[in-house]
């Protein structure tokens, strides 16, 4: 299953990135912990973390990797919960007039029959769901960064 969704945020695009990355337990709804566990040259490709979510009472432990790192423009990751769901997240950042559009890129896949046989039945509300998610994901992204003080 895959879905997008953007936003456009008052801020410059490299305080966007660096709040966006490095301060996900904090703007996020369902992430409750973000830990990096082997940090390679600040958040470049090749850094693993592990991340606690959780969403309507279910609690789910994510190990994550860094993929794609291009400051301040590009971050994607890939996380694995358990043996059986891949979630990869891709956020692209571009300058927009008065700040920053962040878009993000998800695609979410499992292993095993009856993951294949829920998402055959169910996909079309899931991905709905998913979508909603997705875009209170970044308004809680959005009020973050506008209201976030370094001082």
């Amino acid at each position: 299953m895959n879905y997008s969704a953007s936003i456009v945020i008052q801020r410059p695009i490299e305080d966007v990135f660096d709040l966006t990355l490095h301060h996900v337990a904090e703007w996020s709804n369902i992430v409750v912990e973000d830990e990096v566990i082997e940090d390679v040259s600040n958040g470049d490709i090749g850094t693993r973390f592990r991340t606690t979510t959780v969403d309507r009472g279910r609690e789910m432990i994510f190990e994550g990797i860094v993929t794609e790192h291009e400051p301040p423009t590009l971050s994607s990751i890939e996380m694995r919960g358990g043996v059986r769901l891949t979630i990869i997240a891709t956020y692209e950042f571009s300058r927009v007039d008065g700040g920053t559009q962040v878009t993000q890129h998800t695609s979410v896949s499992g292993k095993g029959i009856i993951f294949n046989l829920f998402f055959l039945l169910f996909g079309w509300l899931a991905r709905k769901s998913s979508c909603d998610a997705a875009y209170n994901e970044l308004q809680s992204l959005r009020e973050f960064c506008e209201n976030y003080d370094e001082a």
